[in-house]
């Protein structure tokens, strides 16, 4: 339920943040941060998670099964979504002026990729 509210917050954060820019003050950027950490932290959990077997539908709770399962399944585009982005972003902007702030906010939109994750957290099953 916690990671169900704070994908939603997430989203919703994220298309404000792209549309109006990032917001400076303080409280933003730790409850940004620790919402970040949350997915850092599901995604660890996501490694000891049991899945239900495509072809036996039977639980799967060993360890280094549950460890490839999530490697070839949906690992990639959770951790590109968890990336830091605007901290590569503004780095990159610093060195060059390549970037205006509007495409900087843009990048923001990677957060996205989180969409799959909160369709998967509304499955009734799970409940």
């Amino acid at each position: 339920m916690t990671m169900l509210f704070v994908s939603c917050y997430n989203i919703f954060s994220n298309a404000y943040y792209s549309a109006f820019g990032i917001p400076t003050s303080m409280k933003f950027v730790i409850s940004d941060n620790i919402i970040e950490g949350l997915f850092w932290l599901d995604m660890l959990l996501m490694f000891c998670t049991e899945y239900l077997d495509d072809e036996t539908y039977a639980n799967v709770n060993e360890f280094r099964s549950i460890f490839f399962h999530y490697l070839k399944g949906t690992f990639i585009v959770d951790f590109i979504a968890c990336l830091p982005i605007t901290i590569f972003i503004w780095a990159i902007h610093t060195e060059s002026s390549t970037f205006n702030q509007e495409q900087i906010r843009l990048f923001r939109l990677v957060k996205f990729l989180r969409l799959p994750r909160l369709a998967a957290l509304l499955n009734v099953q799970k409940f």
